[in-house]
């Protein structure tokens, strides 16, 4: 169990984190409400997670949980507890395959990283398994940077990924991406407004255009507020300022992660 000094360490770290938000949001001149914390627990333990579900709710925000690794997850969910957990959301933004959808399709609420065409074939085959069922919602990976190391339909690719879904009746909920420029060391030392930013804002508008177009103006997207999950611990406040409605945030809520 989390020590009381862990917890509250917690707790102020989401109060910090809380406060930077609604002042990004504001700043964009939007809603603090219309952005949602997805804290991401990969490596984090049970004890730690119902330590952020509980300040989530004290500090008044409905609590999501975002992971990575699926057999981790699966071995520590039932650690989670009822309760306070039925209403916790939970969301799969790791690496996807064809094959572990059934499983992430039972564990999670919304998946974000649909990312290929297989991959739409396979949601298709699921919601026909699981008529009936709730199912999760689903996002589109976006490959903004278009960064050949990364998953994700290039921008180009994006109307065909949604003629597919369209075609096969996967309604989309939404898009995710994850920025070249994350993970090249570029953050060390360097301001991060003119390097993810333009991404993020490119994301935004291509998603507005495709809105607007006729053909994609109502089926695949499942909802009239589309969801937009970009932007991480480093740089979750330009995220909000280019649109996002989810930041996914780790280290800057649990600290750093031990080496695997």
């Amino acid at each position: 169990m989390a020590s009381l000094g862990e917890s509250n360490q917690v707790r102020e770290r989401l109060r910090e984190v809380l406060a930077k938000v609604r002042a990004a949001a504001t700043r964009a001149g939007r809603s603090p409400e219309e952005v949602a914390i997805t804290a991401v627990t990969k490596t984090v333990s049970p004890a730690r997670i119902r330590d952020y579900v509980s300040s989530a709710y004290a500090l008044g925000i409905a609590p999501v949980i975002g992971e990575s690794y699926l057999n981790e997850f699966s071995r520590k969910v039932e650690f989670l507890g009822s309760g306070e957990g039925e209403s916790l959301e939970k969301r799969y933004i790791g690496t996807l395959s064809a094959s572990q959808l059934p499983r992430i399709w039972r564990l999670f609420d919304v998946i974000e990283t649909i990312g290929d065409l297989k991959t739409i074939d396979a949601c298709a085959a699921q919601l026909n398994k699981s008529r009936g069922v709730r199912s999760p919602r689903l996002l589109i990976q976006v490959n903004i940077s278009e960064d050949p190391a990364k998953a994700g339909f290039f921008p180009s690719a994006l109307p065909l990924a949604l003629r597919c879904a369209k075609e096969r009746g996967v309604p989309i909920a939404g898009f995710m991406t994850i920025t070249e420029r994350y993970d090249s060391g570029e953050y060390e030392g360097r301001d991060v407004q003119g390097g993810v930013r333009g991404d993020y804002r490119a994301l935004a508008e291509l998603v507005g255009r495709l809105r607007e177009d006729e053909e994609f103006s109502s089926a695949p997207f499942q909802t009239s507020a589309t969801e937009l999950s970009m932007g991480m611990s480093n740089d979750f406040e330009v995220a909000i300022e280019e649109g996002a409605t989810h930041v996914r945030l780790g280290s800057v809520l649990f600290g750093e992660r031990p080496a695997r």
